[in-house]
């Protein structure tokens, strides 16, 4: 008796590349659609869910405390490649032509508050963008994982094999200073006194300092 099998086929459409072989080392970090409340960061060595309450990468879970219900994700910056899914026997359950983006927002998170997240030189990064008049006091982030969260002599936030530098707070293109708040497993901002009728940008940066296997058979340190 012969059994069906099911196939599993990932195809990524890209530019015309010299060298044909390294297909997959050359693919650009990017975004990509899992749902209309999931956005997955695909690149040669890590995978990372976004939502619009939270961001998950390996096994550690950032939740934006009390987010918005209704807070809603786009995709930006389209790329030109685009991911086939062939998962299983059933054509209808296949997913094709999966655009790519190089940064996602998600808006509201917050009142007055939303999310960016991107690729800068091949590195993901995120910012917080405070409208004027809105309350940055309402961002929380819960870091849920095995590992226990502190805050080093430097300002940093280490969890795990995860650091988050000390953040740079901008407004109309200055660093006005600012650090984090920790309660328990519960990261918040403290600011200084600014003009609250311009828009503030807070723009953590953040390490996943673990070793990843990359297509090029390498083993190296994951910046984000």
């Amino acid at each position: 008796m012969i059994r069906p099998v099911a196939i599993v086929l990932v195809v990524f459409s890209l530019p015309a590349l010299s060298d044909s072989s390294n297909v997959l080392s050359n693919l650009a970090p990017h975004f990509e659609p899992a749902s209309d409340r999931q956005y997955l960061a695909r690149g040669r060595d890590f995978i990372l869910a976004v939502t619009p309450g939270g961001i998950s990468v390996g096994n550690i879970q950032i939740e934006f405390v009390h987010a918005r219900g209704d807070a809603k994700l786009e995709g930006d910056c389209l790329q030109s490649g685009t991911s086939n899914y062939l998962v299983g026997n059933d054509p209808s359950q296949w997913r094709t032509n999966v655009r790519h983006y190089s940064r996602v927002s998600v808006r509201g998170v917050y009142p007055g508050i939303d999310l960016a997240l991107y690729f800068k030189d091949g590195a993901f990064e995120y910012d917080w963008i405070v409208a004027p008049g809105a309350e940055p006091a309402r961002i929380r982030m819960k870091f849920k994982g095995d590992a226990k969260l502190r805050l080093d002599p430097s300002g940093d936030i280490v969890f795990g094999p995860l650091t988050h530098r000390r953040p740079i707070l901008l407004q109309a293109g200055k660093s006005i200073g600012g650090h984090y708040l920790r309660r328990g497993n519960e990261v918040a901002f403290s600011l200084p006194e600014y003009d609250r009728r311009k828009e503030l940008i807070i723009d953590p940066t953040l390490i996943y300092s673990t070793y990843l296997w990359s297509c090029s058979g390498g083993r190296h340190a994951a910046r984000y």
